[in-house]
């Protein structure tokens, strides 16, 4: 009676212990999903993205069969526990290893290339690199006028501006800069290639002083606009000019009569 007791506690004893070693072998020593890159048609560790395009979108697009699925800076399954944000961008030669939140398996490694076209030439520098504009303030500057001071590389390029960095919707043309802001200029393709990195336009309008001038000033008849008198208060003035009111953009001729 005492034998087939111990018989029978041993073999359930085995029993249990095979099923945990089964359950536990369904993930251990394999690896977290199968990546592929579908919009690249190519398949396999290998893979290439757009610009702009998140670690989401390696998520969405070049992984399957995996579960809870997630991004990581390393292979190290002990010490890299916090997966990278999945909207932060995809950086250009940065390997990223695919895994899970959950499960016990082997990390993948996936070599990532992303694609861009040019950052647009601007017009005044005369080179792809950041700037600051400083028109005076009473330009009112908008976002079309940002726009021309940018060449497209080619007639299948348009230029738009965008409020940062990362920004996916383009501003409108008629919108007016905000003075202290930055603004970010791309290249968007019409044929659906990536599109370009932006260039930081910081936008900082000049208050200009304005001249000093009696506010009534007696002249003999027949007095021209030269004969009136003003001071300029800016170190560099050059020039004095009058004009017929706040809003004119004429300066009247030095030989109008008053």
């Amino acid at each position: 009676m005492q034998n087939f007791t111990l018989r029978s506690k041993g073999r359930t004893f085995y029993l249990l212990a095979s099923f945990f070693l089964i359950g536990t072998l369904s993930s251990f020593g394999q690896d977290c999903a199968t990546v592929a890159d579908e919009d690249a048609g190519t398949a396999g560790n290998q893979q290439t993205y757009c610009y702009l395009e998140t670690i989401q979108d390696l998520i969405d697009d070049g992984t399957s069969g995996g579960t809870n699925t997630a991004i990581y800076e390393t292979a190290d399954t002990v010490n890299d526990t916090d997966p990278i944000p999945s909207d932060e961008l995809l950086t250009d030669a940065v390997t990223y290893y695919v895994g899970s939140t959950t499960e016990d398996c082997n990390r993948v490694a996936v070599d990532i290339t992303v694609d861009a076209a040019p950052t647009p030439m601007n017009t005044i520098t005369n080179s792809r690199d950041d700037f600051t504009l400083s028109p005076c303030v009473s330009s009112g500057f908008t976002v079309a006028e940002l726009e021309d001071l940018f060449n497209p590389e080619s007639v299948e390029y348009e230029i738009e501006v965008y409020d940062s960095e990362s920004g996916t919707t383009a501003l409108s043309d008629t919108d007016e800069l905000t003075p202290g802001e930055s603004y970010f200029v791309g290249q968007v393709s019409t044929l659906g290639n990536c599109p370009s990195t932006r260039a930081a336009v910081g936008y900082d309008p000049i208050e200009a002083p304005g001249p000093t001038a009696d506010a009534i000033q007696i002249v003999c008849e027949g007095a021209t606009v030269a004969d009136l008198t003003a001071s300029g208060t800016e170190p560099n003035t050059q020039a004095i000019r009058w004009y017929r009111n706040r809003n004119s953009n004429t300066p009247l001729a030095d030989n109008t009569v008053l």
